[in-house]
C-alpha cells in the first residue's frame, strides 16, 4: 500500500493506519485519509471542480489530491480518493454547523444536483416495491412494515408537488448526515450532494429521532421553507436505507425491529413540527394523533 501511494502521489508514507474500509496517514504535518468512494464514478469531477471552486473562495472542505493520472485509485478492484484534511478540533456537528454551512450554487454541477426530489423518490419507490415483490417472503419483518414506510414516503411526495411556488437557492448539501457526525465528516467533499438547505437540517433532525438524542428544535424551523421541511421529514430514509444493507446482505433483518419500535416518536416529532408551522397544508393523520408529554 505505501508503495502504491509514492508512486501515484509521489508521497512517502511510514505510519499508515487502517481504519475499516479506510487508510490514514500523515505527512509533512498534514494529515491525509485515502477513503473509499462509494458513488458512481461519473460524480468525482463535478466533486473535484466544486472543491476547487470552495477552496479558491476559502471555504472549509477538505482537499481532493489527483493521483498520477486520475482522481483516483484502485485498490483491490475499488476505487479511492486521497483527501488532505483541514487541520480542526475535530467533534461532534450541531445544528449551527449546519445553518452557518451556507456555500450557494449557480446551475453548475449538474450530476450533484438532487433537488427534484419528487422524480428521484417516485422512481425510488417503483423500484423497491418492483424488487422487494420478488423476495418478500424472504423477509418477514420488513413484508409487515415496509408498507408504512412506504406510505409515508409518498406522503412526501404528495406533499412536495402540492407545495406552493418555492423559489429557494441551491446550497453545497451531504448526502446523509447525522447527530453522530463530527466536522470531518461534514467537511467531506466526498459526501457533498447540491440541494436545498432543508435536506441536511431534515436529514440531522430524524437522525436525532433514529439515534434517540433529544434536540429542541422548534427556533430553527423559521429559518427553512416548511413544505421543505416538512416532505424532508416525511422521507424516511432511514428506514430504506437499512433495508437496502439487509437485502445485500450487509447486515441481519433483525436490526429493522429498532426502526419499527420508533414509530411513536418519529409521529409525535411530525406532529410537533406541524404545530411550530402555523397555516401550512395539514397532514390529517398526523395532526390527529394524541401529543405525548
Amino acid at each position: 500500500m505505501e508503495n502504491k501511494i509514492l508512486y501515484y502521489y509521489n508521497i512517502y508514507v511510514s505510519n499508515l493506519e487502517k481504519d475499516n474500509d479506510n487508510y490514514s496517514f500523515i505527512y509533512n504535518n498534514n494529515n491525509y485519509r485515502l477513503e473509499l468512494f462509494n458513488r458512481p464514478l461519473d460524480d468525482l469531477n463535478d466533486l473535484y471542480d466544486l472543491n476547487k471552486e470552495m477552496i479558491s473562495n476559502n471555504y472549509m472542505v477538505h482537499r481532493i489530491i489527483p493521483a498520477l493520472d486520475k482522481l483516483f485509485i484502485f485498490i483491490d478492484n475499488k476505487p479511492y480518493v486521497l483527501l488532505q484534511l483541514i487541520n480542526i478540533s475535530n467533534r461532534r456537528i450541531n445544528i449551527d454547523d449546519i445553518l452557518s454551512y451556507n456555500y450557494v450554487i449557480n446551475n453548475k454541477y449538474s450530476k450533484l444536483n438532487k433537488s427534484n426530489w419528487s422524480n428521484l423518490w417516485e422512481n425510488k419507490i417503483d423500484y423497491i416495491e418492483y424488487q422487494f415483490s420478488q423476495m418478500n417472503k424472504k423477509y418477514p419483518l420488513i413484508s409487515e412494515s415496509i408498507n408504512y414506510y412506504l406510505g409515508i414516503w409518498e406522503n412526501a411526495i404528495s406533499y412536495f408537488n402540492n407545495k406552493p411556488f418555492i423559489n429557494s437557492r441551491l446550497f453545497v448539501c451531504h448526502h446523509r448526515i447525522s447527530v453522530n457526525d463530527t466536522l470531518n465528516d461534514f467537511y467531506n467533499p466526498l459526501k457533498f450532494i447540491i440541494d436545498y438547505k432543508e435536506r441536511d437540517i431534515g436529514g440531522y433532525l430524524k437522525s436525532s429521532i433514529v439515534n434517540k438524542k433529544s434536540i429542541e428544535f422548534s427556533h430553527y424551523l423559521n429559518y427553512f421553507n416548511p413544505y421543505l421541511i416538512v416532505s424532508r421529514l416525511l422521507f424516511t430514509n432511514y428506514y430504506f436505507d437499512l433495508y437496502e444493507a439487509i437485502i445485500s446482505g450487509k447486515t441481519s433483518e433483525k436490526e429493522i425491529e429498532k426502526i419499527i419500535s420508533l414509530i411513536p416518536d418519529y409521529e409525535m416529532f411530525l406532529k410537533r413540527v406541524f404545530l411550530c408551522y402555523k397555516g401550512i397544508i395539514p397532514i390529517n393523520w398526523i395532526i390527529k394523533k394524541e401529543l405525548n408529554n
